[in-house]
């Protein structure tokens, strides 16, 4: 996210600003904005190592932002994560996407995941891993996917904190990649709805989030915040 957004968020001029470029969409936009807004969340969050497969990606990031998902980490390795947009249907606009390459780019993800409270949860067919339906929810949750064909290396899986998997009934051990993501984070956030337990965003970072898409639905919209900084000091 954009430094200046944090810096008008910290002087609490972030509502101020909102109403100013909510002043540049539709009506239409903004009721659309305010409505999805209210059903983002931070608790659960989603991360894939190494994927490789364009639409895989893309396809993970839509279903992502279709279940209120507004954060994906992306542990890049050796394959650099590349979308379809015409998968993606436009799905990493909308959300806030991190990406950890170079050198131990799974530690690095995993220990900035752990900093945030996340208990990180490797889905694996394989291993001692728990149903989905008994994963806990009671705390902020890092779901952690894998490749198409090997999903997660067994340093991600030994690394993580616990063991997770979807029940299988027929002969092929996994689903694909995009079809895992969107069953786990139904189960999970359902769950997670039905015992009270799912937060969403506080009204602050609901502020940050709303500035930025209508900060990248505006053309120019660079040139804002010193209009806004001249408003504000006239």
């Amino acid at each position: 996210m954009d430094n200046r957004i944090h810096e008008i968020i910290n002087k609490g001029k972030g509502e101020a600003f909102l109403e100013f470029l909510f002043q540049s969409i539709s009506e239409e936009r903004r009721q659309r904005f305010q409505s999805i807004s209210s059903n983002r969340t931070r608790h659960i969050t989603v991360a894939i190592e190494n994927i490789y497969q364009s639409h895989n990606a893309s396809a993970v990031l839509r279903s992502c932002d279709c279940f209120g998902i507004q954060d994906v980490h992306i542990i890049e390795g050796s394959n650099q994560f590349n979308p379809n947009d015409e998968i993606a249907l436009g799905a990493e606009k909308w959300l806030d996407i991190y990406k950890y390459n170079g050198d131990n780019p799974l530690d690095i993800c995993y220990s900035e995941l752990r900093q945030k409270g996340y208990l990180i949860a490797a889905t694996t067919p394989h291993f001692d891993a728990i149903p989905v339906n008994n994963l806990p929810i009671d705390r902020p949750l890092a779901l952690v996917f894998g490749t198409e064909k090997d999903g997660l290396t067994e340093e991600a899986v030994n690394k993580s904190d616990i063991r997770v998997a979807l029940p299988m009934y027929g002969f092929t051990e996994s689903f694909n990649i995009s079809v895992s993501v969107a069953l786990f984070l139904q189960k999970t956030i359902d769950k997670s709805i039905e015992n009270n337990s799912l937060r969403y965003l506080s009204e602050e970072e609901r502020h940050a989030l709303l500035i930025q898409w209508c900060l990248k639905s505006i053309r120019n919209s660079e040139n804002l915040f010193s209009v806004f900084e001249n408003t504000e000091n006239a």
